[in-house]
This record gives structure tokens, sequence and C-alpha cells, in this order.
């Protein structure tokens, strides 16, 4: 606890140090993640929580008023805010599933490095995430199509229409159906497939809007 209080309070320094805060909100793990109803391999590499996990978010609860985001992410709640309030926000982060957020401050506590991207660097985090997987999460959509793919087909000054395309045109790769021809690979895409898991991938990568997606879940 000790610990965890000293972390906490360090980032809250660290942030005031530079700004003035209204109001701080502390987002931690709820239960139900509505990713993993739509794909139950979601995070399904991950060791057991610690026994003292939970012990430590009845201590956030308690301490901080932290408020779990059940349904969701933590991250979900942090991105909510800041695409409503823009440079007006503050998120702390640790994961970079958070880079994605445009418009908004961005302080990275466990590197202490202060970042604000404009919406092509939003869009670029975005379709990044959608193309390559989540390693971390069990979550690759496109076998086969890795980073080099990503920074040789798409380029961050491409508009939504342009990543829209180029994206799908690595799922229609990735879900392609394949024969062997005289030992020639036959790649013959397979649109259906590749709209499934197009569609599919956007909802499981992608931050979501708790207040949009809410009633979709309840």
């Amino acid at each position: 606890e000790g610990k965890l209080n000293e972390l906490v309070l360090k980032i809250f320094n660290s942030v005031e140090n530079y700004f003035y805060l209204e109001k701080i909100y502390v987002f931690i793990r709820g239960k139900n993640n509505y990713r993993k109803n739509l794909y139950e391999t979601y995070k399904a590499n991950r060791p057991e929580k610690h026994i003292l996990t939970n012990h430590l978010y009845d201590y956030l609860i308690k301490t901080f008023n932290a408020i779990p985001v059940d349904g969701f992410e933590a991250e979900d709640a942090c991105a909510t805010w800041g695409w409503a309030l823009k440079e007006n926000c503050i998120i702390a982060y640790c994961d970079h599933d958070i880079l994605e957020v445009s418009e908004t401050i961005l302080y990275n506590y466990q590197k202490d490095i202060w970042l604000f991207n404009d919406v092509k660097e939003g869009l670029w985090q975005k379709y990044r995430k959608l193309v390559i997987g989540e390693a971390g999460d069990f979550a690759n959509f496109t076998p086969q199509v890795g980073i080099k793919y990503f920074e040789t087909n798409f380029n961050r000054d491409f508009t939504v229409e342009e990543y829209e395309k180029q994206a799908f045109e690595a799922y229609l790769y990735a879900w392609a159906d394949k024969t062997k021809v005289k030992n020639k690979t036959i790649r013959t895409p397979n649109v259906e497939k590749a709209t499934e898991m197009f569609a599919l991938a956007k909802k499981v990568l992608w931050l979501a809007n708790v207040n949009e997606e809410l009633t979709k879940v309840n």
C-alpha cells in the first residue's frame, strides 16, 4: 500500500508541477470487459492476477476514490474524457493504447514523457494497431502482416478514407484463401472473412467511447 500510495502521489505531483488540476479521476480495471465477450482469446495469454491485486484496487477506491470501469477498460474511460475535453484534459498513462487519443495532453508517468498528438499522429497510431494487432493482448487479426508492411504501405498524411482502404487491403491479404499450384502459393481474396475480421478488430483493438458503448453492452 505504501509503495502504491507513493506512486500515485508522485504522478499527481509531476502533473501539478506544470498544471493546475481542477479535478482528478483515477480509473481502474472493472469487471465484464466487453472485448472478452467478442473475442474469447483476448488477453488469454496474461498470467493470473497476483493475490494482492484486488486488495490494492480496494485501496485505490478507498484512498483516491478510484472508479472501476465495468464493461470496459480503464483506458476507455480515460480516452472518453480526452475526446470530450481535448486540450483541457491530461491523461496520465503507461499503456500505449492511449496514443490513439489526439489533441489531449498525455503524460507517460513510467518514462516521464509528455506528448500532445495531433490528429495525424492519433490516426497513425490507431491504424497501426488495427493493422499489426496487439501481441500483448493476444489479439492479432492479421496473420503474416507486421510493422514493416504498415510502415511501407501507410503514410501519416493519409485521410481516414485512405487509411480505411489500405487497412482493408491488409485484411484481404491476411485472410485470403491459399492454394498451392506447382509449389507456388496462390492467394484468393476472401472478402466475407476479411470484412468480418476487419469489423471485429476495430471493436476489440480500438478504444471505446464509454458513453456511446454503454447502452450496447447493457
